[in-house]
Order: structure tokens, then C-alpha cells, then sequence
């Protein structure tokens, strides 16, 4: 009977660690987010974004304190319906220059961890139509006439070439 009391207690408190509540920035990172993630999803990707978070906890912030605005979106951008995750930042030259915003974009690897892919200055990501080794090409917009397009090689995403920003 104490052995089963004991074993009981285990797989009670495993499951209590395993629901724990989601962190501050995860739950800020994903508020009003349309999204499918779990929760572990949702953590990993909010660690890996980089973001700091406010004193009050309320708003993630740059180095010199001014509020970012960030904005989660999932993409489908191959026939596995996994979804891809951009996160959008916005509000800050300090960190991206004249864009104002940079673009992080999450893949799921092989071993279905969340991988940042993209990280730098840019106002959005337009999907395309065309598709590279089964994964849809992608235009980084931001400030200019010319806009990079970025196509999959098997891994990653890798800059290919320029096209006039539309």
C-alpha cells in the first residue's frame, strides 16, 4: 500500500510540474495570438526571441527601455501542417536601424524543437507562391526598392535574390 502511495505521488507531482503555469514572457509573447503551439512550444520559442521583459512585467523592452510592440503569426509554409512561427518586433531603431522592426522566424527541426531561422531588420515576411525543396519562398519587406527573397535549401533558409518591393 505505501508503495502505491509513493508511486501515486510521483506521477501526481509529475503531472503538476509538466502543467505548470506558462512563464510572464511566454504569456506576453503569444496574448492575442491566433495560435495552435502548446505550451512547451510557446516557451521555447519565447526564450529563444530574446526579448526582455518590463520591470512590471506588462511589455517586453530594449535596451534603453522603450516598449516594443511584437506581433506572434503562424505560417504554413510546407505541406506538413506544423505550423511556422513569426514573431514580428517592432519599435526600435536601436535595435533594427532604419527598418524600425526585425522578423524572427521559428521552423521545427527534425527533432520537433522550434529553431529560430531568420533574425534581423525588417518591417514583414510575404509568403510567396513559389515554393523551394517544399517550403514557400519568402520576401523580407522593409525600407527600399529592392527586397530579398529568401528560399529553403533543405534546412534552412538562405538568401537567394532581390526582386523590386511590391
Amino acid at each position: 500500500m505505501i508503495r502505491y502511495a509513493l508511486w501515486f505521488s510521483t506521477v501526481l507531482l509529475c503531472l503538476l510540474v509538466s502543467i505548470a503555469a506558462a512563464s510572464p514572457a511566454s504569456t506576453l509573447l503569444f496574448r492575442g495570438a491566433n495560435t495552435s503551439l502548446g505550451d512547451r512550444d510557446k516557451e521555447a520559442i519565447a526564450k529563444q526571441t530574446g526579448l526582455t521583459l518590463s520591470k512590471d512585467k506588462t511589455s517586453f523592452v530594449d535596451e534603453v527601455g522603450h516598449t516594443l510592440t511584437v506581433v506572434v503569426r503562424e505560417l504554413q509554409l510546407n505541406a506538413d501542417k506544423i505550423p511556422e512561427v513569426l514573431v514580428i518586433i517592432g519599435g526600435s531603431t536601436s535595435m533594427f536601424g532604419a527598418a524600425g522592426s526585425g522578423v524572427q522566424l521559428y521552423v521545427k527541426d527534425s527533432k520537433g524543437r522550434y529553431v529560430g531561422n531568420l533574425g534581423f531588420p525588417a518591417a514583414d515576411i510575404k509568403v510567396l507562391a513559389t515554393r523551394t525543396k517544399g517550403y514557400r519562398d519568402l520576401q523580407i519587406l522593409g525600407p527600399g526598392f529592392d527586397c530579398p527573397v529568401w528560399r529553403w535549401n533543405g534546412s534552412t533558409y538562405t538568401f537567394s535574390h532581390t526582386i523590386k518591393c511590391a
